[in-house]
């Protein structure tokens, strides 16, 4: 309520809340009780009004008593025949009128010193500090105050148009987990917690230990020894010709435990090993030692021994070495698509026979005419 005007009279006349004493004068702002005006007055009568003076710039004595001077009105009926300066206190909208001669104009008068501040109430209580709940995938641990991502509750992505890695971060991953390998330049995942695959930069293939006893260790080049269920066992390779090349699986990529299983690098890096042995440099090419099965050496073999290089030193360092395989098998004339060789011995020919050429122990004056 605004600009409300209150004149002395009969104190069981005062409005309802409102008190007199001591024949004091309070001018309010509004219901509220904020006070902005008092005038303590003497001599004071029935009907006595307060008159501001433009002059001093004061409020002072009006009429009283009689009933002559300013008028002053309180109620929801505007005035008859009001005289200029009579007021009128409209309860309807709580407003304070004067009469200027043609019609009651709202008057808000001079704003008086403000008053005293208050004290200070009383602090209330402390609101909630940070996450006080949280809903699935996100969860939120009150104890200690951390928010974390329960991938358990994730069944599925859907709509997502990429998904941007840290390329900065140097994360190892563990089983299941994908993250970027700067050192590559590419995805890596986590396989078994030891080996961590390049995507698109290399091939592993999952095998399974024949030995019981012995455990096959990383940087073994290993063949094929037969198959358990769904995964192939293989063994040190041995390629002084007593085998197939073709048997040739790969290069062990970590240890794999006796009767245990692990990964076999067939193109790609094998990281972490022995490569500063005498005559191995940066480049040079590697092959299967046919004197030790697994064993790789800086010297190519001679026949029959397998012959083809399955790898390329990249660092040469007594622990932290690196290979890059490919681990492609020699080929020998046994395994040629147009050659068919039937026990084959000292001084043995090949003839071709319209379709193949095969092994003959001798040549006839027809096979040397063409006839």
């Amino acid at each position: 309520m605004e600009n409300k005007f209150l004149f002395y009279q009969a104190v069981s006349a005062l409005p309802e809340g409102l008190s007199l004493s001591d024949y004091e004068w309070n001018f309010y702002k509004d219901n509220a009780g904020k006070q902005i005006l008092t005038v303590t007055l003497t001599d004071v009568q029935d009907g006595q009004t307060l008159v501001y003076d433009a002059a001093s710039g004061q409020w002072i004595n009006g009429a009283g008593g009689g009933g002559t001077g300013v008028n002053v009105t309180v109620g929801t009926v505007e005035p008859t025949s009001p005289t200029t300066g009579d007021i009128w206190f409209d309860t309807t909208d709580d407003t304070l009128y004067l009469f200027d001669g043609t019609v009651f104009a709202a008057s808000v008068g001079p704003v008086g010193p403000k008053g005293d501040t208050g004290d200070t109430g009383a602090t209330g209580p402390p609101g909630p500090t940070g996450v006080v709940a949280a809903t699935l995938p996100i969860t939120y641990d009150s104890g200690t105050e951390t928010v974390a991502f329960d991938n358990t509750a994730v069944g599925s992505l859907t709509g997502i148009d990429y998904i941007g890695f840290d390329v900065d971060a140097a994360h190892n991953p563990a089983p299941g987990q994908i993250s970027w390998d700067a050192s590559f330049e590419t995805l890596m995942i986590g396989l078994d917690g030891a080996v961590n695959l390049q995507i698109g930069q290399e091939h592993v293939v999952r095998v399974k230990n024949q030995s019981n006893t012995t455990a096959i260790q990383d940087g073994v080049a290993v063949m094929v020894a037969g198959a358990t269920g769904d995964t192939i066992v293989v063994t040190p390779a041995l390629s002084n010709g007593s085998y197939d090349s073709y048997l040739l699986v790969g290069i062990a990529t970590e240890t794999i435990d006796p009767d245990g299983f692990g990964f076999v690098t067939q193109f790609g890096f094998v990281n972490g090993i022995k490569t500063d042995y005498a005559g191995w440099q940066l480049g040079s090419q590697l092959y299967m030692d046919p004197t030790v099965p697994g064993a790789l050496t800086h010297i190519q073999p001679v026949s029959p021994a397998w012959r083809r290089s399955i790898a390329t030193v990249t660092r040469v360092q007594q622990n932290s070495g690196r290979i890059f395989v490919r681990a492609i098998p020699s080929t020998n004339i046994n395994n040629l698509d147009d050659v068919i060789v039937n026990t084959a011995a000292d001084g043995d020919f090949l003839v071709y026979n319209g379709s193949s050429w095969v092994n003959r122990p001798s040549l006839t004056w027809g096979d040397l005419s063409g006839a």
